[in-house]
């Protein structure tokens, strides 16, 4: 039987002034976090880590290069 997603948890917050939506699961022993930009939603950063906040951090700094590198053109 495949395993299910637990612990979902979905917030806003901002990225380098940008509005950002994070998504973290886990599945089985890893956590899952994507950031996507609101609106439209298209997302940015898929990562994985062992723990939430190791996930959401690098998702988050990772997030933080995209928008840099997508406004400072």
């Amino acid at each position: 039987m495949p395993e299910r997603p637990e612990d979902y948890q979905e917030r806003q917050v901002s990225i380098e002034g940008h509005p950002a939506r994070l998504r973290t699961f886990r599945l089985g022993s890893l956590f899952y976090t994507s950031v996507d930009n609101v609106d439209p939603g298209g997302v940015l950063v898929r990562v994985e880590g062992s723990t939430r906040e190791e996930a959401e951090q690098r998702a988050i700094q990772e997030a933080r290069r995209e928008f840099l590198a997508y406004t400072h053109r």
